[in-house]
């Protein structure tokens, strides 16, 4: 014998549906679609047939010319291309996210064939480079339309406590350079009137010492003694440095910064007042 039933068949021509629950899902209507042109109506789609050219296809001129990197800035809505050649040379390239790609303007980022990486923020790009030069950052202006590319002078500041061979709240009657220095970096190197020694001008550090016979260790904090006196005049107290329990933790530092390329720590000690921090790092 033969059977007999039917079959139900489902259109689906009222389109793509994405934010009716499953359990009440309408009939002839799709969650998901692969590879099809969805239209506005819903009624009738059409299968995607390969990729599709967007925008107008460009030319690089130069020896060995070369696409490096694309990237899409989204604060000005633009395309930003790394184009290399054999000059050698490293340029960037803006174009407008248009039918036509319309070329803007350009920049040598690099006098040699680099590899690029590329990060933003709305009106910041920063460009890297694998040869360990200056980040490149553009700056896109939006009440004027205007981009401006600097070159960026990379400083850190130094965090760091060097060997002097001291334990943490170690006191040496004598100063080596290294501790010197350690000393400096974590504010004793300023001046001020010395309370215990009728308010004179000197070194807090030297004014510690004639205090207490010994320097002071890399866990005492001037900033401690520095105080407004009875008169209104603001002093060092090594009394009240002296007084505070520090135990052994390492003071902050951080009051000198170099250049990442000239990390010269014997240039500060000739001259501590001067941290070294630019007042721009924009080249």
């Amino acid at each position: 014998m033969r059977a007999s039933g039917q079959k139900d068949y489902l259109s689906l021509i009222k389109g793509l549906n994405t934010e009716t629950s499953a359990l009440a899902f309408p009939e002839s209507f799709t969650s998901d679609e692969l590879n099809f042109v969805i239209n506005k109506d819903g009624l009738i789609r059409k299968r995607r047939l390969g990729f599709q050219d967007l925008v107008t296809p460009f030319v690089i001129t130069g020896g060995f010319a070369a696409v490096e990197n694309v990237f899409y800035w989204r604060g000005p809505s633009l395309v930003c291309v790394t184009v290399t050649d054999d000059t050698p040379q490293t340029k960037l390239r803006f174009h407008a996210v248009d039918d036509d790609f319309t070329f803007i303007a350009e920049v040598a980022i690099s006098s040699a064939v680099v590899k690029t990486q590329i990060a933003e923020t709305t009106n910041f790009l920063v460009i890297t480079t694998d040869q360990g030069t200056n980040p490149v950052m553009c700056e896109y202006k939006e009440l004027t339309k205007e981009i401006f590319v600097s070159s960026v002078k990379v400083n850190v500041r130094d965090f760091e406590l060097v060997d002097d061979g001291l334990e943490i709240s170690e006191q040496p009657i004598n100063l080596s350079d290294n501790h010197k220095y350690n000393l400096f970096n974590a504010d004793w190197h300023l001046t001020r009137a010395d309370l215990e020694d009728n308010k004179t001008e000197k070194l807090v550090t030297t004014a510690f010492k004639d205090f207490t016979g010994v320097y002071p260790s890399n866990a005492q904090v001037a900033s401690v003694g520095i105080i407004i006196d009875e008169g209104g005049d603001t002093v060092f107290s090594s009394k009240d440095v002296k007084g505070a329990n520090f135990g052994n933790s390492k003071a902050g530092r951080g009051h000198y910064v170099y250049d990442i390329n000239d990390f010269n720590r014997d240039a500060k000690l000739l001259n501590p007042e001067e941290d070294g921090a630019p007042s721009t790092t924009l080249v």
